[in-house]
């Protein structure tokens, strides 16, 4: 199923910062989770697609080089693939890290985001 969340529903500007390097993997024992986001680079939105192997929560923020968490969303989802759309309107032109965590798996990805 594909979700798309707007800043109506979640927190943009609120402080926070992962300590992330913006390299995409996985933290945890064994995998039970994949996520690929995607694209990189992007005037529109971006997508993480997360596979999971058994029903889990699941956070995605969206935070600035600074390390501001610019947007959030927070869920609980059933085994499957389902991809989640992060709304970037909101977002100046930068480079961000998005990050997924999935359970006890965190993946991270740099993305840059222009105008058109």
């Amino acid at each position: 199923p594909r979700r798309s969340f707007g800043n109506a529903e979640h927190g943009y500007g609120q402080q926070g910062n992962d300590g992330d390097d913006g390299i995409a993997g996985s933290m945890g024992g064994q995998s039970s989770a994949e996520c690929h986001i995607t694209p990189t680079y992007t005037s529109g939105n971006v997508t993480a697609t997360c596979t999971l192997k058994a029903s889990e929560s699941v956070s995605v923020a969206i935070y600035s080089s600074s390390g501001m968490m610019m947007w959030i969303y927070n869920t609980t989802l059933d085994t499957g693939i389902h991809e989640i759309e992060c709304i970037t309107s909101a977002l100046n032109e930068g480079v961000y890290i998005v990050n997924v965590v999935i359970g006890n798996q965190q993946f991270s990805q740099r993305i840059v985001k222009y105008s058109e």
